[in-house]
C-alpha cells in the first residue's frame, strides 16, 4: 500500500467519514482517507473477519498501486490454453496475500487515528447524524446496503486449495485453460463453457478453481464444482487433503441505484470490477488516493454536503472512465453469450496482439480510444465467425459506442477533480 508522504496537505476543517463495508475496497479507502487527515469510521459487521476470496493480479499493477509486497507467489509466464493452442504469456503474475493486506491496512488505519466498529447499516442518514459525519463511501458490496444495485452479469467461481503428489501443474500457472474439463462434460461445455484457473504454490500445494468467465444466468457453483473435479480426475490428480474451499460470486455488471445525498459508493458497488475480467482489487487501490485527495481539498477549499460528495463520486470514476467501462462492458456483454468455441477463437486473436495492447485492456490502463483501437485489432485478428458477432452488435450498440469513444457534451468539459 502506498505510503502517506509530507507534500500531501491535510484539510482544514477535520472531516468525518463513514465507510461501509471492511472488505478490500472499504480498507484501502479507509486507509487513505484516514492518511489525508479525514477523520474516518469504518462501519462494517464483524469487521474482523477474513477476506472470503483470494486475489490475482499482474505484478505490475500491484507494483504501480503499492501492493507488491504482498505478492506471496510469483511466476514469469502464465498460461493461455484452448483446445487449439497453449501460449505463455510472458507477464510476471502473482498470488496476493489477502490476510496480510488486509492485517496491514488495518494496522495502518488505526496508526491514522481510524476506527472500526461492528455494525450494519441500513439507514445512512442516521448512521450520519449518530455519528456526527460529513460524508459517507459505501463499500458496503453488491447486493449490500439496501437498496442495493440490481446485477445484470456475474462470475461464478468454485476453487479448492489442496495437497498433492508431486508436483502436477509442474511448478506452472495457469491464466485461463479452455480446455473442455472432461470428456463426459464435454457437450455440456460446449454451449455453457468454464475454464480452469490453476497455481502451482509449491511444496505439494496446488490451488485449482473452475470459473464461469461472464453471464446473465450463471452457472450453479455445485456444476462448476462436479467440472473441477472431473477436471482433476481425469488429468490424474488426487487430493491428499482439502485446505480450503472457494465459492465466488462476483457483480460483473451492475445497474446501479440512485444517488444518495452525501454518500458516495465504492469498490463493488462503484462498479469498480472489470466487466470482462473480473478484477478489481488494483483498481480500488489505484483509485482509493483520488478519493482521498478529492474529499481532503474539496473539504479545505470549503465544499460540504452534497457538493462534496459530487465531487468525490468524480474522482471514483471520472469521465473518461465511464467511457472506457462502456467500451468494456459492451465486450463483457458480447462474451456472456458466446459459445466455447466462440471464446476459445476470440481469446486467441486477443493474445496474439503485442503485450501492451491486450494487457492494457486487462488492466484498464488504457483511454477510450485507445482502447476502442485495441478491440478493433481483436476484431481483425478474429475469424470471420467472430467478426460477424462483433460487426452485429457494434451495429446494434453505435450510439452508446459512438458516446462511449466521443463522449458526451457533459464529459467532454468535466474536469477531474
Amino acid at each position: 500500500m502506498p505510503e502517506r508522504t509530507s507534500s500531501q496537505p491535510a484539510p482544514s476543517h477535520r472531516m468525518h467519514v463513514l465507510v461501509l463495508g471492511c472488505g478490500p475496497a472499504g480498507l484501502l479507502a479507509a486507509v487513505a482517507l484516514a492518511e489525508r487527515g479525514v477523520e474516518v469510521t469504518v462501519l462494517a459487521p464483524d469487521p474482523g473477519r477474513a477476506w472470503p476470496n483470494r486475489y490475482g493480479a499482474w505484478v505490475p499493477e500491484l507494483e504501480a498501486t503499492g501492493l507488491a509486497e504482498f505478492a506471496s507467489e510469483r511466476w514469469a509466464d502464465p498460461i493461455f490454453a484452448t483446445p487449439a493452442r497453449r501460449q505463455g504469456l510472458g507477464r510476471p503474475y502473482a498470488r496476493v496475500d489477502g490476510e496480510a493486506l488486509r492485517q496491514r491496512a488495518l494496522a495502518r488505519l488505526r496508526e491514522a487515528g481510524g476506527r472500526c466498529i461492528d455494525e450494519r447499516v441500513e439507514d445512512v442518514a442516521a448512521a450520519m447524524r449518530l455519528y456526527a459525519a460529513d460524508l459517507v463511501v459505501d463499500a458496503s458490496g453488491v447486493p449490500g446496503r439496501k437498496p442495493g444495485p440490481r446485477v445484470l452479469r456475474w462470475q461464478h467461481a468454485y476453487g479448492l486449495e489442496i495437497e498433492v503428489e508431486g508436483a502436477p501443474l509442474g511448478g506452472s500457472m495457469s491464466l485461463m485453460d479452455w480446455t473442455p474439463p472432461s470428456r463426459a462434460t464435454a457437450e455440456e461445455w460446449a454451449q455453457r463453457p468454464s475454464f480452469l484457473y490453476a497455481m502451482d504454490l509449491g511444496q505439494g500445494r496446488i490451488f485449482v478453481e473452475e470459473t464461469e468467465l461472464v453471464s446473465a444466468t450463471p452457472l450453479p457453483l455445485a456444476t462448476l464444482a462436479g467440472r473441477l473435479l472431473a477436471r482433476l480426475g481425469e488429468r490424474g490428480i488426487e487430493a491428499k487433503r482439502v485446505l480450503d474451499v472457494e465459492r465466488c460470486r462476483l457483480p460483473m455488471a451492475i445497474a446501479p441505484v440512485a444517488d444518495e445525498p452525501g454518500v458516495v459508493a465504492f469498490g463493488a458497488r462503484a462498479g469498480l470490477i472489470h466487466p470482462a475480467t473480473g478484477y478489481s482489487l488494483t483498481r480500488s487501490a489505484a483509485i482509493a488516493p483520488r478519493l482521498a485527495a478529492a474529499v481532503s481539498t474539496g473539504a479545505a477549499a470549503g465544499l460540504r454536503g452534497e457538493a462534496l460528495a459530487r465531487r468525490a463520486r468524480k474522482a471514483v470514476r471520472s469521465a473518461r472512465d465511464r467511457r472506457v467501462d462502456a467500451l468494456l462492458d459492451f465486450g463483457g456483454a458480447l462474451i456472456a453469450t458466446w459459445s466455447a468455441d466462440d471464446i476459445c477463437r476470440f481469446f486467441e486473436a486477443f493474445f496474439s496482439l503485442g503485450e501492451a495492447e491486450w494487457s492494457g485492456l486487462l488492466e484498464r490502463s488504457l483511454g477510450p480510444w485507445q482502447l476502442g483501437s485495441v478491440m478493433a485489432r481483436v476484431e481483425r485478428a478474429s475469424p470471420a465467425s467472430i467478426r460477424r458477432q462483433l460487426w452485429r452488435a457494434g451495429w446494434q450498440e453505435r450510439q452508446r459506442l459512438g458516446a462511449a469513444l466521443f463522449g458526451t457534451r457533459e464529459q467532454q468539459t468535466e474536469v477531474n477533480p
